[in-house]
């Protein structure tokens, strides 16, 4: 329910926040009209083919531009003023459109997002969508503010403006502190409300607080310091000892090699209210500003490979790819590797037998359920705030680094434009070397050093995968094994089944009938999980026969 507050105080900042250009006129109806004839003239000339043009060859895009601003152009036109149902009307409309151009955006082929993205060109589409978007919060729809602080981090993030910068930071801070809600301010002389000042108005208070809090513990350091200073000008100089030089390097025990900071130590500052501190210390404990050691690599990069590929000697590339990336290093360090190839040869098995031999903490997440960004934590000032899926594995290890394995990767879902986000998203930062190294972690608040971590994706082919995250990673191609590995896979197979089975291992080895007809049923080669069916197969057919002698 709309309320008559306090107006909110001027900011060309937030006023032009959404829009890349202000606000015009006294109502949304006016702006929206405005802002079309400026975009598009053709509108106003009737030039249906040039407004086709203008919007790239789309006549549903054109019609949906066309039929937005005569929506707008009669309310814009009315001589006796617009009562109440007429703005419920205009309001209704103004959502369908909205929905409308939402689904229309979605539309385009992802290539052509990130094409523009990584050349900096903004579609004009996507400004009156944004537009769209103020309106409806400011005319009370709270789904519309819900979608709003998205829209708030991406301008956040993208605005080069130093001074219209600090203002946004704040606006976002605000959003995130009040958890999204909002109370729209009527702005006197139109007809609009405000639906961002709050969130910077709250931002913009606690960074003020912020502030004064550290001059505080600044002005208490000098006092306390000046303090020591006198008591010890006012005590004798302790006489000089040979020994004083060595108990003091002795004192500090110097880091182990390979050992990263990645957790800084928790300050107020950082971690906010005193339900945060508590809820950071819970889920990071004592990793906390800890020197957390790495994981050496093989001693024996030679043997560690020929064993690889004895167990997966058909995707001998993999272990030599994860030596090359590792390549004069003495512990493991950051890597990108991603497995492209047909389900069902060993893929997934392969991550954990590196992570496994190596002695590096493991952690497997499957892509083909990802709908969000989840991947990378969430807000501690949600309900269900939590750490990352590479933090948390991290913390509970003790290890500045660990192997992260992401299935399916090119099956990830999700949506840029809502709350959720996209997997896709969190990888770039993840993946870059210098953000990774200065990681912003949503649920503590702290910068975070994951640069250490290493990662490999499996993939049963790259469409789906956006080029600018096939840029940050390594791309080995795999295949299914042939018949000539079936001698080396039968065993590790088959000692596989007899676990399963609750069998002795030695009840795995095949004579030569049992041989021959998996040699026929597997032919040329193919699935792993086929070749496991077969062999699990042949061992019941077995264990059922009486007449068969156990081992």
């Amino acid at each position: 329910m709309m309320t008559n507050a306090r107006a909110p105080s001027a900011h060309p900042t937030t006023r032009a926040l959404l829009c890349r250009a202000r606000p015009t006129g006294d109502s949304a109806h006016r702006d929206l009209y405005e802002h079309l004839v400026t975009g598009w003239p053709a509108l106003v000339l009737l030039d249906r083919p040039a407004l086709v043009e203008a919007v790239g060859g789309s006549e549903v895009m054109a019609e949906f531009l066309r039929s937005t601003y005569l929506t707008c152009a009669e309310l814009v036109g009315a001589r006796h003023g617009i009562d109440r149902v007429t703005r419920r009307v205009f309001q209704t409309r103004l959502l369908t459109s909205e929905v409308e151009l939402e689904r229309l955006l979605a539309l385009r082929p992802a290539e052509d997002i990130e094409l523009d993205l990584g050349y900096g060109i903004h579609d004009p589409l996507d400004d009156l969508n944004e537009r769209l978007l103020y309106h409806l919060s400011s005319l009370g729809d709270r789904s519309a503010t819900v979608r709003l602080r998205p829209v708030v981090a991406r301008h956040a993030r993208q605005d080069g403006n130093e001074e219209g910068r600090a203002a946004l930071v704040a606006t976002l801070l605000g959003a995130e502190m009040l958890d999204g809600y909002v109370e729209p301010r009527f702005v006197p002389g139109t007809h609009r409300y405000d639906v961002v000042g709050q969130w910077r108005e709250a931002g913009e208070e606690y960074i003020a607080h912020s502030v004064l809090a550290t001059r505080e513990r600044v002005r208490d350091a000098i006092v306390e310091a000046r303090a020591s200073a006198s008591e010890r000008e006012a005590e004798p100089p302790p006489r000089p000892s040979p020994l004083a030089g060595f108990r003091k390097a002795a004192a500090v025990e110097p880091a182990p090699p390979g050992s990263v900071v990645v957790f800084p130590a928790l300050s107020k500052a950082s971690a906010g209210k005193p339900d945060n501190q508590r809820d950071i210390k819970a889920a990071l404990g004592d990793a906390l500003g800890a020197a957390l050691p790495g994981v050496p690599v093989p001693a024996d990069w030679d043997a560690w490979e020929a064993a690889a590929v004895a167990r997966w000697p058909h995707m001998a590339d993999v272990p030599r790819a994860i030596r090359e990336a590792q390549a004069g290093r003495t512990h493991w360090g950051a890597m990108r590797l991603c497995l492209v190839g047909p389900a069902g040869i060993g893929k997934t098995a392969i991550g954990r037998f590196v992570a496994e031999s190596s002695g590096l903490p493991f952690a497997r997440y499957n892509a083909d359920n990802a709908t969000d960004n989840s991947f990378g934590g969430t807000s501690i000032r949600w309900n269900s705030g939590h750490l990352g899926v590479v933090p948390a594995l991290l913390a509970e290890r003790m290890r500045a680094t660990g192997l992260v394995q992401i299935d399916e990767i090119e099956k990830a879902s999700g949506h840029r434009g809502s709350n959720g986000g996209r997997l896709h998203d969190v990888l770039h930062g993840l993946w870059d070397d210098e953000t990774s190294s200065r990681w912003a972690c949503p649920f503590s608040a702290m910068t975070l050093d994951l640069s250490h971590v290493a990662y490999l994706a499996t993939a049963n082919s790259l469409n789906g995968i956006p080029s600018s995250l096939r840029d940050r990673m390594r791309v080995v191609e795999v295949s299914a094994p042939g018949s000539e590995h079936l001698a080396a896979l039968l065993p590790q197979v088959a000692a596989q089944a007899c676990r399963e089975q609750g069998l002795d291992p030695a009840w795995g080895a095949l004579d030569g009938v049992e041989w021959q007809a998996l040699r026929e049923a597997w032919g040329q080669g193919g699935s792993i999980r086929r070749l496991q069916h077969l062999v699990s197969t042949i061992l019941r057919a077995r264990d059922a026969d009486p007449s068969t002698p156990r081992h």
